[in-house]
């Protein structure tokens, strides 16, 4: 069964998002290993959590040190939450941006040859 069947056509999150739902999948993931407690963490569900943490996690960590840089580790907490938080997923927003630009690329020729 093809996914566009699966996930309820093209308008569906999945097809329109990938990126951003991987990444914000990635800070629950984040979230989760942060609270865990140190016993919770050498129990081997927890090294599994870390060792895919030590990958997924490299977008969020580099632009969180790119937001550093800037200065906004220094801002109160909620111009952080609204200003900062968001740029996190900067990364995602943008391949979401160049898949769906690549897509409509692919798609524009086909429709045009059909003439």
């Amino acid at each position: 069964m093809p996914i566009t069947r699966w996930c309820g056509g093209t308008q569906h999150p999945l097809r329109q998002h990938p990126f951003l739902l991987f990444g914000l999948l990635t800070f629950a993931i984040f979230l989760t290993g942060e609270a865990m407690s140190d016993a919770a963490i050498a129990t081997p569900a927890g090294q599994v959590l870390a060792g895919a943490l030590q990958v997924l996690v490299a977008p969020l960590w580099m632009m969180r040190n790119l937001e550093m840089l800037l200065g906004m580790g220094s801002w109160p907490v909620p111009l952080q939450l609204i200003v900062a938080l968001p740029l996190l997923f900067l990364p995602y927003v943008l391949a979401d941006y160049a898949l769906r630009r690549l897509r409509i690329t692919q798609r524009a020729p086909s429709s045009t040859a059909a003439h």
